[in-house]
């Protein structure tokens, strides 16, 4: 009696069971490609709206391995790139299936991260009081938050400070922030902002000048951090003239009488 066995084209092997004359015979054939494993490691939550990133896994076969996304509603793969199309949860499949010769089929291996919804960021400038023409470090406080809605900041956040012709800018400073000692190219800070929380505040000082005429518009602009586009913020200064008048009251004497004349110094603005 003569049987013919496919090849085992896989790395496990197999036994088929034979009946013959009544006697159960068992042959086992051995696996005749060699088992390999993918390494695809853990993915990086991102927010909404990053760049599209690339995908990297290997196989101990050093065959080339291929990824699908498992959520085309929330990420697209093409080749190795991925592309974030909604917020959610991402789940990416890592394939490598063998060849006829030597290597059977990998395990498939899955990672899947969160995706963020855009950060919620708003900018605000306020100041206190009026300014003076010619003061010196006049205050402004910029506040950058991110609302309840939104998802955490990725990346660099920049703001810097737009003064118009009557004020000159100084200074920036703020806790946390990197603040350049050239006072135009702002200050940034990278570590996320959590939705419903805002940054320490920054304070913007400047010089306002001899003649600034009122009121001045001060910008505050915000960029990064996963915004789209940025955000503009102004805030209006009255500024009051520094103008200086002496009066006296009028009185009259006679010859060699003591009297007091009060002296009124007023400062306008």
């Amino acid at each position: 009696v003569n049987f013919t066995f496919a090849a085992n084209s896989s790395s496990t092997a197999r036994t088929a069971h034979i009946s013959i004359l009544g006697r159960q015979i068992a042959v086992t054939q051995a696996g005749s490609l060699v088992s390999q494993t993918i390494s695809f490691a853990s993915l990086v939550d991102k927010t909404l709206g990053v760049p599209s990133f690339p995908l990297s896994a290997t196989a101990s076969s050093g065959l080339t391995v291929a990824f699908a996304s498992n959520s085309a509603s929330v990420c697209t793969v093409s080749g190795v790139n991925v592309t974030l199309v909604a917020a959610g949860t991402c789940s990416i499949t890592a394939t490598q299936p063998g060849d006829s010769t030597t290597w059977a089929a990998a395990t498939p291996v899955t990672q899947s991260f969160t995706v963020f919804p855009l950060p919620a960021l708003s900018i605000s400038k306020t100041h206190t009081g009026n300014f003076i023409q010619g003061q010196n470090g006049a205050a402004y406080t910029i506040v950058v938050a991110n609302g309840a809605a939104g998802g955490p900041t990725a990346g660099a956040v920049t703001v810097t400070d737009g003064p118009t012709s009557g004020l000159t800018l100084v200074s920036m400073s703020g806790t946390g922030w990197t603040c350049n000692t050239n006072a135009a190219a702002g200050c940034t800070r990278s570590d996320a902002l959590a939705s419903g929380a805002s940054y320490p505040p920054i304070t913007v000082r400047v010089n306002v000048a001899a003649n600034a005429t009122s009121p001045q518009i001060n910008q505050g602009i915000l960029a990064g951090g996963g915004l789209l586009n940025p955000i503009v913020t102004g805030d209006t200064a009255v500024i009051a003239s520094s103008t200086s008048t002496l009066s006296a009251a009028s009185a009259s004497a006679g010859p060699g009488a003591n009297f007091i004349i009060p002296i009124t110094l007023a400062m306008a603005g």
